[in-house]
């Protein structure tokens, strides 16, 4: 037996004899104090009822794990603020490229929309009433249309999905198209109330600004092609005097600074385009058939070249301003055309149509595509920018369609 072994055996004799079930000597006055104490209860001891590792005491942490703990604490807080941001609903920008959405449309007195990709259609606004013009704010979240009525006119705004629609505005005895402010909070209609005639701005509260009177006798007494800049702060338009002198003009949206771009003799062969980006304006004159571009802001203008012969009028933009389309007459017969806005080559894209008798026409959001209308037989076309025919889509029109933007 070894000397470490012999003082562990005398260790435990001694331990055993010591305490052997003895009761302490002061047990009474303990039993006294304690006697008249109610149990704790259960639910007091955070060990009774959690996981055991949460009761455990922890260890002091050096201050830099502190600190990383706290980067990782706002790394999450982060994470999850972009989680909510990204799951509400974005809007797409007032200008340049979006995603395409549904093709709004007015059928047989009803606003109708079609999902180009599934071809499947849904009735926005029915019923009794007669409603047209559909338009789509340009963040693709609200819908404004003509409704007829006794007097004319009942200015009409509702969701995208057409719920909730509701008068906007007086009624009007004499309307042209409805276009949406970018953003999305107003809506420009040149018209006729209570015998007065003007371009007027109507708020989505129904209030009505008067910006520009029509007044006989005056170089702005007929308007048309009303159109706002980018910043929302002004307008584009041609206006003349019947007879008179024609002009483009632009003019603030409180109804301040009406200025004359340009001055052109002949108002009826003109048919102005304003850029997305509010700088230039792209137009033509059918009797010259060249496409022209006039800078809002200077009055200097430039002929746009493009190959090839015809006629040419009537440009519209691309939503990002890098190409135009327009109708191009040759002889007999004329074709929607695309090209470069600089100019250049030009593709001839979709059916056929009498010389200066053509569709509507615009871009899709995203500027793959182009959407026309052609009067004559109702239809509405989609066409290809690389050429060819063009698919018909399956429904009848009373006007051009109105295509959502939605976020990219």
């Amino acid at each position: 037996m070894t000397t470490n072994a012999s003082f562990d055996d005398r260790l435990t004799a001694w331990l055993e004899e010591d305490s052997g079930h003895r009761v302490p000597d002061h047990l009474d006055e303990v039993l006294v104090l304690t006697r008249p104490m109610r149990q704790r209860a259960w639910w007091s001891s955070p060990g009774r009822w959690l996981p055991m590792d949460t009761t455990l005491r922890l260890a002091p942490v050096p201050r830099v794990k502190w600190l990383l703990v706290a980067v990782a604490l706002l790394i999450a807080v982060g994470a999850a603020i972009a989680i909510g941001v990204g799951s509400q609903h974005r809007l797409p920008p007032p200008f340049g490229n979006a995603r395409n959405g549904a093709v709004v449309h007015e059928t047989n007195g009803d606003i109708l929309s079609l999902d180009t990709a599934t071809n499947r259609e849904t009735t926005l606004v029915g019923g009794r009433e007669t409603d047209r013009s559909p338009r789509l704010s340009r963040d693709g979240t609200k819908l404004a249309f003509d409704r007829q009525v006794a007097s004319g006119h009942q200015l009409m705004i509702a969701n995208a999905d057409g719920t909730d629609a509701r008068p906007l505005g007086p009624p009007i005895t004499e309307m042209d198209p409805i276009i949406w402010s970018p953003d999305g909070t107003r809506l420009a209609v040149d018209s006729k109330i209570a015998g007065e005639t003007g371009v007027r701005i109507i708020d989505l509260e129904g209030n009505v600004t008067l910006v520009l009177r029509q007044d006989v006798g005056s170089p702005t007494e007929v308007v048309q092609d009303v159109q706002w800049r980018p910043d929302g702060q002004g307008l584009v338009l041609r206006a003349w005097l019947p007879g008179g002198p024609f002009g483009l003009w632009t003019v603030r949206a409180d109804g301040t600074g009406l200025h004359r771009i340009l001055s052109i003799s002949d108002p009826e062969s003109f048919a102005p385009a304003l850029s997305p980006d509010g700088t230039m304006v792209a137009y033509s004159f059918i009797d010259e058939g060249r496409i022209r571009i006039v800078d809002v802001d200077t009055g200097a203008e430039r002929p746009v070249s493009f190959t090839g012969d015809g006629m040419d009028h009537v440009p519209v933009w691309s939503p990002d301003g890098s190409r135009l389309a327009f109708q191009r007459a040759s002889g007999n017969a004329a074709h929607v055309v695309v090209g470069s806005a600089t100019g250049g080559a030009l593709v001839e894209t979709g059916p056929g149509f009498a010389p200066f008798a053509g569709p509507a026409v615009a871009f899709s959001p995203d500027g793959s595509t182009l959407i026309a209308w052609y009067s004559d037989t109702h239809s509405t076309w989609l066409l290809d920018l690389a050429g060819g025919p063009g698919e018909q889509l399956s429904f009848d029109s009373g006007g051009p369609a109105s295509w959502q933007r939605l976020a990219p």
